[in-house]
Formats: C-alpha cells, sequence, structure tokens
C-alpha cells in the first residue's frame, strides 16, 4: 500500500470513529432488555362471582367481540371467584392506541349488556417479557404523628399527584394505609325475632341514597327536571344521624329503625395485606417506571423531585427513602466497567508480552478503538438496545477483534505469497454463523440474548474491516512492514534450532497417531461418549430390543459398566450437569422466606408470625442491608433478605441456617427457604420430581373426562402418587376448599322449611368479609351479624336450627358437601385448559418415559380438537430446539468451509473439531463443579464459531502448501501448516480466553458471564488439543501429496 492511499485510509477511518464516539451518549441504556412487543390486558371485578359464572356470563362474550381484531398475536383469560383478565398479546408491528381504541369501543358497547355489579373493564397496555409485578423503582416511607388514614390521604391528595407528572413514571401506589368504611353491626337475635334478613337492610340504604325526581319545569326554550338529592355520606356526623333514623321495616304499626337492629360505625377497613421495609410500618410510595425508561435516570430525578416537595412538607410528617433498585444496577455497571478495564488491561499486556514492540501495541490499540467507533454508528442506526447483556457482548468481543489483527498482522510481516483473505473471511463467518441461530432461540432466549448476539456481529465485521483495510495502513505509517529488522533475525536464528527439535518430535507423535488411525480415532470417539446411556429400558413393539438391551438382566449386570466405558465426556456432563442446569437472571443476593398457613387462619396470624421473624432478622444485622416484608394473605407471605456488599460471603448461607432454625419454632406453618445454597421447605420431600400435563379443549366438561382418564392410566404405578387433576396453573395458587350445601326439596316440604329460610339462616354462618355495598361517595359498607362469630360448621351440622318458628336439623333437609374448588378458569385462544399434576417417586427420565408412554395412549383416544402435552420448565422445554439449533450452526459452518476450500471432505474434518472442543466444554464443568445456566449454553455456540478459526488457517495453509511442496507427504505439509501458522492461533485462542478472564472475578454467583467465560475458556483451550493432534488424524495421508 502506498503512502497517500495509507493516509486517506486513516483519515477515513479516523472520521468514522469521531462519528461513532459522539453517537454513544445517544445511544439508550437499560438494566435487562425489554420486549418491544406489547400486550393489552382487560380486567374486570365481579363480587361474591364464582369462576363458571365469570367465565360464562362474562370472559366468554368478551373474547369472542375481540378474537377478530387485526393485529392480534394471542388472546389468553384468566376467570377467579370475583374477577377477571383477558391478555390479548400483540404483534409487534400492529398499532397499539387503535386496537386500544377498538376494544374500549366494544367494552362500551356491551357492556349494557353483562351482568349487573360487574365492575366496568379497564383496559391498559402491559409489555411482554417483562414481569408485570415487577418490583418497585423507589420506596418511599411516609411517618408521623398522624393516623395511617391521615397518612394515606395526605399522600394520596399531595404527593402522588406531584410525582406522577414528572417523566418516566409509570405507576405509584401506596400501601400501608387503609381506607375507611362503614361497618353495620346487626343484632342477630333482633334480625331473628323480627324476620329480616340482610337484603331489607341493604334495600332501606339504597332507598336513603336513591335521588327522587319531583318533576319538571317547561318554558318555551327548555325542559329540566326536578330532583331531590339524598345525603351524599359527605359530613361523617350527618351520615350516622341518616342511617340511625333510617326506616328499615313496619312491624305491629311500629317503625322499626336501624339504630334498634345495629350498632353503626366508621372505621378503617381491615387490612388486605401487610407491607414493611426493615420491620417498620406506617404509609409507603412504590413508584415504578415505564416501561423502556432508563432505570438510573428515572431514579436520580424522582429522588430530586422528593427534595423539592419535602421541603413543604408539614413539621409532623417525615419521608424517607426505604429502598432503590437503581443501586443495584448502578452497581452491575460498575462491574462493566472494572470487566472492560481489566479485559483491555489484560489483553494489551499480553500483545505487548507476546511482541515486545511498543509500535505494534499501538496499531493494535488504533485498530480496536477504530473498530468500536464504527460499531457504534451501526448500533445507533440499527437501533440495538443496550444493557447489561449487550455491554459484556462489546467486553467478549476484545479478543475476538484482536485476533483478526493479530492474523492480519502476523501474515503481512511473514511475506506470505498466498492471501489470507479467504480464510480469515471464512473464518469470520463461522463464528457470526454460531450467532446468527440467536434469532432462533426461544423467544425469552433471545430477549436477553438478542443484542448480545448484534453486539458481537456488528463489531466482529467492523473488526474484519478495520483488520483488512486500516490494519496494512497502520502498518506502513508505522514502519512495520519493512522486515524483521537485523536484531530480530538474530534472535530467531537462536531459537531455530528449538523449532527443528520440536517439529520433530511432533511429527513423530502425529506419524504415530496416523499409523493407528482406526485406534486413534475410536479413543477420539470414546473421549467425546457415545450416548448409549439415553437408550430407554423399553421399546414398545421391539421384542428384539427388549429381549437384549431393554431386559433386566443387561439392565443389572452390564449396563452400569457399558454406560461408563463409552459415555465418555458427555455421560459425565448430561448426568451431573446438564441435570442441575437452570435458568438465572442477574440480580442481587437475596434470601427469601415464604412461609403460608393452613385453611382457616386469618392474615393477622401470619402476620404475627413474620413480626417474630422481622425482630429476629433485626437482631442478625451482620451484612443485611434491608429485608422487605410483604403478606399477601393467611396463604402467603414473604420476607426478601438483601445484604450489602461488603457483606462477608458466608454471611447469606449462615443466616439461612439460623432461620431454617428458628422457623421450626411454629408448629402449622410451612416453610420454604432459599436463595443461597440448597434451598429447605418443610412441606414435605421435595426430592421425588412432580410433572404438570395441559390438556386444551373447547369442552370443558369433556376436558375433565379426559384429565380423569389420564389420572386412571397413571395411578397403575406403583410410583405415582398425588395425582391432581384440575391443579393450579401457577405455583404461587394455594388450594381452595368450598362447602356446597345439597338440599332435599322433599324434606324441606314436609317439615315446611322453605329456600327464603334457608338463606337467612345461612346468614348466621357467612363470615366473607367483602362488602354489600357501596355510598354514593364510594365508601364501603359492610353488614355483619353480631352472632357470625360465635358460628361454625359443627354448630350447623349438629345443633338444631330454629327460623321461621321451625326448629329442624340441616342435615335432616340436605347434605353438606367440602371439596376443592379451582381457583381460576383458564383459556387461550377460547380453548379451556386444565391441568394434572401428580408426583413420581424415582428417576426424573424414567417418570417421564411413563407419562409418554400413556399420553400416547390416551392421544388414541382423545376426539380432535383436544390436546395432551407435558409441560416442562427451563431446559428441558427446549430441549429439542437445542439440538435444532446446533443443527443449525453445524450447516452453517460446513457450507461456509465448503466454499472457501471447494471440498467435502475437509470441510467434513473441520465440523468434527466442534464436538470434539466440546470435551473442553464438558470437563470444565464436570471438574470444578461449575454452575450451568443460559452462559454455559451459550458458551458452546461461542465455541462452535471459534474453535473452527485456527484449523480454517491450518487448512488454508496446508493447501496452498500442497500445491508447492508436491514432493512432501500430507503429513510433512500439515507440520509446515501448523509451524507458519500456530503463533497467531496461539495468541487468538489466548488471547480471546485472557479477555474472559473478568468475566470470573465475582465468582460462581455472577449469573450468565461466569459460566459463558469458563465453558468458552475450557472450550477453546482444548481446541488447541483438537488442531494439533485430532485433526492430522483424519486430515492427513503419509504418502506424497497429490
Amino acid at each position: 500500500m502506498k503512502a497517500a492511499p495509507a493516509f486517506r485510509t486513516i483519515l477515513l477511518f479516523a472520521i468514522l470513529s469521531v462519528m461513532g464516539y459522539s453517537l454513544l451518549p445517544l445511544l439508550p441504556l437499560e438494566y435487562l432488555p425489554e420486549n418491544k412487543s406489547s400486550t393489552l390486558r382487560v380486567a374486570y371485578t365481579w363480587p361474591n362471582a364464582t369462576p363458571d359464572m365469570l367465565e360464562q356470563k362474562v370472559t366468554a362474550p368478551l373474547e369472542a367481540s375481540m378474537s377478530l381484531l387485526g393485529g392480534v398475536k394471542k388472546i389468553t383469560s384468566v376467570s377467579g371467584f370475583g374477577s377477571g383478565s383477558i391478555r390479548i398479546q400483540l404483534d409487534e408491528s400492529a398499532p397499539v392506541d387503535l386496537i386500544k381504541y377498538q376494544i374500549s369501543n366494544r367494552l362500551r358497547q356491551m357492556y349494557d349488556r353483562l351482568p349487573v355489579g360487574l365492575s366496568y373493564p379497564q383496559v391498559q397496555v402491559v409489555r411482554t417479557g417483562k414481569n408485570e409485578d415487577e418490583q418497585p423503582l423507589l420506596i418511599w416511607s411516609l411517618s408521623g404523628a398522624e393516623t395511617p388514614a391521615d397518612l394515606q390521604r395526605y399522600a394520596l391528595e399531595v404527593l402522588v399527584p406531584q410525582l406522577s407528572l414528572e417523566a418516566g413514571v409509570g405507576k405509584i401506589t401506596l400501601s400501608g394505609g387503609n381506607d375507611q368504611e362503614l361497618r353495620i353491626l346487626l343484632r342477630g337475635e333482633s334480625m331473628t325475632r323480627l324476620k329480616l334478613s340482610k337484603d331489607d337492610v341493604i334495600s332501606a340504604i339504597d332507598e336513603l341514597f336513591e335521588d327522587a325526581t319531583l318533576g319538571t319545569i317547561n318554558n318555551d326554550t327548555y325542559r329540566q327536571k326536578v330532583v331531590l338529592l339524598r345525603p351524599a355520606g359527605d359530613n361523617t356526623e350527618e351520615l350516622l344521624t341518616a342511617l340511625k333514623n333510617l326506616e328499615v321495616t313496619e312491624r305491629n304499626g311500629r317503625v322499626v329503625r336501624l339504630s334498634e337492629l345495629a350498632d353503626i360505625e366508621i372505621g378503617e377497613q381491615p387490612p388486605l395485606g401487610y407491607y414493611r421495609v426493615n420491620g417498620e410500618s406506617g404509609v409507603r410510595l412504590l413508584l415504578y417506571k415505564s416501561p423502556g425508561e432508563n432505570s438510573i435516570l428515572v431514579s436520580d430525578r424522582m429522588k430530586a423531585r422528593m427534595r423539592d416537595l419535602q421541603k413543604d412538607l408539614p413539621q409532623s410528617l417525615a419521608i424517607h427513602l426505604d429502598n432503590d433498585e437503581a443501586e443495584f444496577l448502578k452497581n452491575e455497571l460498575q462491574k462493566v466497567k472494572q470487566r472492560t478495564l481489566w479485559s483491555l488491561g489484560i489483553l494489551l499486556l499480553f500483545v505487548l508480552i507476546a511482541y515486545r514492540n511498543l509500535r505494534q501495541l499501538c496499531v493494535l490499540v488504533l485498530g480496536l478503538a477504530a473498530t468500536l467507533g464504527i460499531s457504534f454508528i451501526a448500533y445507533y442506526f440499527i437501533g440495538v438496545q443496550l444493557h447489561l447483556y449487550a455491554l459484556a457482548g462489546i467486553t467478549v468481543s476484545f479478543g475476538i477483534i484482536i485476533d483478526n489483527a493479530i492474523v492480519v498482522i502476523h501474515h503481512l510481516r511473514s511475506n506470505k505469497p498466498h492471501s489470507v483473505l479467504p480464510a480469515l473471511l471464512a473464518s469470520t463467518l463461522t463464528t457470526l454463523a454460531a450467532l446468527v441461530v440467536l434469532w432462533r432461540l426461544p423467544e425469552e432466549w433471545k430477549l436477553n440474548l438478542l443484542a448480545f448476539g448484534q453486539v458481537l456481529l456488528i463489531n466482529l465485521l467492523a473488526s474484519l474491516a478495520v483488520a483488512w483495510w486500516l490494519m496494512p495502513a497502520l502498518l506502513l505509517k508505522f514502519g512495520l512492514l519493512n522486515g524483521t529488522g537485523e536484531g530480530s533475525a538474530n534472535k530467531a536464528r537462536k531459537f531455530k534450532r528449538t523449532q527443528v527439535l520440536l517439529l520433530r518430535q511432533y511429527r513423530r507423535i502425529l506419524g504415530g497417531l496416523i499409523n493407528y488411525r482406526k485406534t486413534s480415532i475410536a479413543a477420539f470417539i470414546l473421549l467425546f461418549g457415545l450416548p448409549v446411556f439415553m437408550l430407554p429400558n423399553k421399546i414398545e413393539g421391539w421384542d428384539w430390543y427388549n429381549k437384549t438391551i431393554g431386559s433386566d438382566w443387561y439392565a443389572d449386570n452390564l449396563r452400569p459398566y457399558i454406560d461408563k466405558a463409552l459415555g465418555g465426556t458427555l455421560r459425565l456432563f448430561s448426568w451431573y450437569v446438564w441435570e442441575g442446569s437452570s435458568w438465572r437472571q442477574p440480580e442481587a443476593t437475596q434470601l427469601y422466606v415464604e412461609g403460608k398457613m393452613p385453611q382457616g387462619s386469618t392474615i393477622e396470624q401470619l402476620n404475627e408470625v413474620f413480626k417474630y421473624l422481622e425482630a429476629y432478622i433485626g437482631g442478625q444485622a451482620e451484612g443485611v442491608d434491608r429485608y422487605i416484608t410483604q403478606i399477601d394473605g393467611p396463604d402467603y407471605g414473604q420476607i426478601v433478605i438483601t445484604f450489602s456488599d461488603s457483606a462477608n460471603s458466608g454471611a447469606p448461607y449462615i443466616l439461612k441456617n439460623k432461620l431454617i432454625a428458628f422457623s421450626l419454632n411454629f408448629g402449622g406453618i410451612k416453610w420454604n427457604i432459599y436463595g443461597v445454597g440448597r434451598g429447605f421447605s418443610n412441606e414435605g420431600s421435595s426430592s421425588a420430581p412432580v410433572y404438570q400435563v395441559k390438556l386444551t379443549g373447547y369442552n370443558r366438561d369433556q376436558l375433565q373426562r379426559y384429565a380423569a382418564r389420564l389420572a386412571e392410566k397413571l395411578a397403575v404405578h406403583p410410583r405415582v402418587r398425588d395425582i391432581v387433576e384440575d391443579a393450579n396453573q401457577n405455583w404461587w395458587e394455594k388450594d381452595r376448599y368450598v362447602y356446597s350445601l345439597s338440599l332435599d326439596q322433599k324434606e324441606m316440604a314436609y317439615r315446611g322449611v322453605s329456600p327464603q329460610a334457608v338463606d337467612r339462616l345461612m346468614e348466621r354462618f357467612n363470615r366473607a368479609s367483602y362488602p354489600d355495598i357501596f355510598l354514593p361517595d364510594g365508601m364501603p359498607v359492610k353488614l355483619i351479624r353480631d352472632d357470625v362469630f360465635e358460628n361454625d360448621t359443627w354448630r350447623l351440622l349438629n345443633q338444631a336450627q330454629t327460623i321461621d318458628s321451625v326448629r329442624f336439623f340441616v342435615p335432616e333437609i340436605g347434605r353438606i358437601n367440602k371439596s376443592r374448588a379451582p381457583l381460576a378458569i383458564y383459556k387461550e385462544a377460547q380453548q379451556y385448559i386444565q391441568t394434572l399434576k401428580f408426583t413420581y417417586t424415582g428417576s426424573y427420565r424414567f417418570g417421564s418415559r411413563f407419562l409418554n408412554e400413556k399420553l400416547d395412549e390416551l392421544k388414541k383416544e382423545i376426539l380432535p380438537g383436544y390436546s395432551a402435552e407435558v409441560v416442562e420448565f427451563g431446559w428441558r422445554r427446549d430441549s429439542g430446539r437445542h439440538y435444532e439449533i446446533f443443527l443449525l450452526v453445524v450447516g452453517l459452518i460446513f457450507f461456509i468451509c465448503a466454499l472457501t476450500f471447494e471440498s467435502i471432505r475437509q470441510p467434513f474434518v473441520i465440523i468434527l473439531s466442534i464436538p470434539l472442543s466440546f470435551v473442553g466444554i464438558f470437563l470444565t464443568f464436570y471438574w470444578f463443579d461449575f454452575p450451568m445456566d443460559q452462559g454455559g449454553y451459550t458458551s458452546f455456540l461461542m465455541v462452535s464459531g471459534l474453535a473452527v478459526n485456527g484449523l480454517i488457517l491450518v487448512v488454508n495453509d496446508f493447501n496452498a502448501l500442497r500445491k508447492v511442496k508436491s514432493n512432501l507427504s500430507e503429513l510433512d505439509v500439515f507440520v509446515k501448516a501448523i509451524h507458519g501458522k500456530f503463533l497467531p492461533i496461539f495468541l487468538s485462542v489466548v488471547s480471546t480466553v485472557l479477555g474472559l478472564v473478568p468475566f470470573t472475578m465475582h465468582g460462581e454467583s455472577e449469573v450468565f458471564w461466569f459460566s459463558l467465560a469458563v465453558g468458552t475458556m475450557g472450550g477453546l483451550l482444548f481446541s488447541l488439543v483438537v488442531i494439533l493432534f485430532m485433526m492430522p488424524v483424519l486430515l492427513c495421508r503419509l504418502k506424497r501429496a497429490v
């Protein structure tokens, strides 16, 4: 390259780099990736409605009206006790606002035809891929001398409106304060004596607050109605007076007022849940950010706004910031910064030590800076979403970027006659091929790894352009293309004799391996492993198999030894690593304590137990940053304990063991304590695997019959237990039991008991806490009989009851049954979903095999339109996709190599280096017992693309040398090719490995990056062994090259 073109090239790349760095502040930054596709959620309530009523009367009609909307991808619904929701998942290109308007319009048209008492359905936009109930970004506590109700009123009227005006705020909720309610405590004796029911009182209250039309005023221009407005309850004293004087009924010519039947009071509603930070109660403001907003910027902006509001705060009130989730993001970004600096420092130090030339180091640094600058331009115009995965992807790419530069520099300075561009292009494309398949991953995987793949892909393409055009120009300007120099030549002569001796020994080793080629190949195969350990015990219809490999004698006497002998490293990885793999999300070190009480308990009882736990945790202050308590009901409470950065690494484990011992002091409570180490649960043995089967169909009754049929098939196995035909869909849902009274009409007629009398009787036993009516201002009204708390199921069944002067026993007129009731009815695409769950006492693989056999039998019986499939979790759910993706990677790499070398045999040999390099990954995770998560899976893709790069360079030189060294054997030609390319290959692998070392600095608890780093490092280091000793056996012959 001449001086003038070199200067123009350097100037062009400098301009592009400056443009890229100027665009860097404009790139969006987020903590975790966010899916841009939207979902609309329609929510509604119908007090006291059962799931069946809600689904038939409300959910089904609404679903039908929305199913024909354009841009809808999927519709799912949940109909529960008193509330339901419909989720409409939209296509990414769908106009969200337009579809929301269409849904709102249809709701207005249909609302009058829906059941009376149903709330008006609310439509809101949510983002898929994000937890709808995610943790709040900021939590403030408001305290003072006022009552919780007054504190809540101040927060709702003053603080929330001001904070909601700020940009980036999604929603603000309050916790800790309770609204007021009107309680009417009915005297049961008076109600029974006067033969009154709650409905009679409710009707009288409705009439009190109903506006009365007095008439109309007419003139020539208008006609106006005259209405008598009833009291609205604005004044508490007036409201209580009006209610006490309310005429409920008339008996024997005497007016019966409400004050004669009940005591009336206004007070705070009983809490439906508790939320405390560090054991302290009070009113708390929970601020959630809008989707797509920068967490750090929103946090800083809202904290500044709250400081301004505190200046006008009454002296009796105080506001304290309890939690800021953005602090964790700042810490993670600091980790990224540390990794980046360490990676750059290690790589540059390695290059300096390897070349011992400051000018060459400057060339690599300038090339790396130009690559990043050009990449930033692509990020901006393509719209790459920067988050923790993308930022770490940039750091990971440093080693790969330097690889390309090292190969080009080494080739240009060695003055090789053939071009390195085809091999460099092929090796880059193979790496890109491994990244392209990220677009084929399951949705939740792709959400996290898509930007990671985009960053690597862009950086690799930019590095290829920089290596091919900018590097020669820089080498020329720095005077590095003028030969090695006299001093370097003298040093090279000193090592020449050593190199010759090493190459002779290397050739002897390869010659021995090739002479025993079949034995060597067999050893390579056994090192990787044959999947004989995956063979099933029995195969239906294969008698020869069942009598040999499937026989009991083979399983007991031969299989354990054959599996070990032939399974290789694949067996070790599958049994001891893959089985324990899981999907993890990056989060702070936290300990979770969950507790639930049996049915019949109250939320106050569980709250008292959790107060003891909070006091105990508060006394164990070492390493604890904060602990947040959330109690949603008697059947679920949770404490999330977060540890400070300065905490001892063993503090979470110590506290977990102490909490396990302390929790056992409370009988009757089921505990789950997890987060670090092995989780604890006293709900029973958790070692036996639990299976779920999802049945779908258009007829719910038929679906229940199919579930019962499958349960019959499963029950024949002695290891199957705890079969639930209609299990809860989600792990957090708790079983609910209901009492049903089946009346005998003949007995009722014989004893003179009317249905209305039975209804009034059941009022005495109804402890439901939901409001009976609402006043015009929205205040809830509860009517409670004073005798309801004295009555229970035993009294109902065993004591005589008197209604309307008729004395009888309830078992004489009917039968009471207690049964498990599903919490909700689930539908997808207007198909009912039913879940069957059972436990298998034994191996997961054997249980899966048995379940699949029974499902195959069931599928032969079910009608078209119905389906039954196993619900898988984590890695197992997409195991089939894993193999498809790897086959796609292999196919792309084979196609690229075949085009490059115009051969079928050589690309086939190159492809074989991929599974052999996996041996390094297998052994790394097995030997060192590292955790396997999505990062470990990604390391397989990385090694697939990177492990073949060095071999491609060797094969490229091998083919070039065969043409000019036809008198040598293929083995000698391969040795010469290794001699010429081993240094850049070694430097490339080591630079990539060193670039990944900073990702192991924070230990095994680092989600994704630790397993990605150790897996890729192990695979790449073992790929050197594959290139040096395994590939020549498959590629070379001892006879002369042709």
